[in-house]
């Protein structure tokens, strides 16, 4: 057994495990987008020195969420 389904277990007394399960996979997109948008603020406010090495992130990121969590070739 999964530790996600293990977690999502404690909540089948308010939901169905399949709504859980597709919630969770909701979720879990959801993350990808949110640290895009995260690494998109901390470039747009390092000190320009430094944004060089991190300004691919948030394309990253996009480029993740765009292919639905699988890291494009």
């Amino acid at each position: 057994m999964l530790v996600r389904d293990i977690y999502l277990a404690e909540w089948t007394a308010y939901q169905p495990m399949e709504r859980l399960l597709q919630a969770f996979d909701l979720a879990q997109r959801l993350a990808i987008l949110s640290r895009c948008l995260t690494w998109h603020y901390v470039v747009t406010h390092m000190e320009e020195s430094a944004r060089a090495e991190f300004a691919d992130a948030p394309t990253y990121w996009l480029r993740l969420f765009l292919y639905n969590g699988i890291e494009p070739e």
